[in-house]
């Protein structure tokens, strides 16, 4: 059995930076503990998602593998929210 979190995410990055994003996040999925840190560093929180019981069933990529955190963020959402078409 997963530990998958059955919510939504709705909050975009095309209206937020990266601390506002990830604050965001934080506060949503806060039983999560994840850290909150700065754009430059945002691989290390999008590691640490990733690594989380509940998310690690998505099935998420590596960060490494995004050029941007828009990118690695957009994928998490989509595998949150589902389509939106």
């Amino acid at each position: 059995m997963t530990n998958r979190i059955i919510q939504s995410f709705p909050f975009s990055t095309a209206y937020s930076n990266f601390e506002e994003w990830i604050g965001n996040f934080i506060q949503w999925y806060g039983q999560e503990g994840i850290g909150q840190s700065s754009e430059l560093d945002w691989q290390e929180s999008a590691r640490q998602i990733v690594a989380s019981p509940s998310f690690a069933a998505y099935g998420l990529q590596s960060p490494e593998t995004y050029e941007t955190w828009q990118e690695w963020a957009e994928e998490l959402s989509l595998a949150i929210n589902g389509p939106t078409h």
